[in-house]
């Protein structure tokens, strides 16, 4: 959608605080979608790009 108001999907990512597993370094807090634009690989697009920015 595109309508220049509704905002397609959000997310965040989350720097997980704790040393316990070094590899652990983010963790998904939240990945949402509106309604209109489910089923359209709106949030499979918006994650992985999300990880990339978070990890810069």
């Amino acid at each position: 959608m595109s309508d220049g108001e509704t905002v397609s999907a959000t997310c965040s990512v989350i720097r997980y605080e704790l040393d316990d597993i070094p590899a652990r370094k983010y963790w998904m807090g939240v990945a949402a979608t509106d309604k209109a634009c489910r089923g359209q690989g709106v949030a499979k697009a918006l994650i992985p790009q999300a990880m990339v920015k978070a990890t810069r």
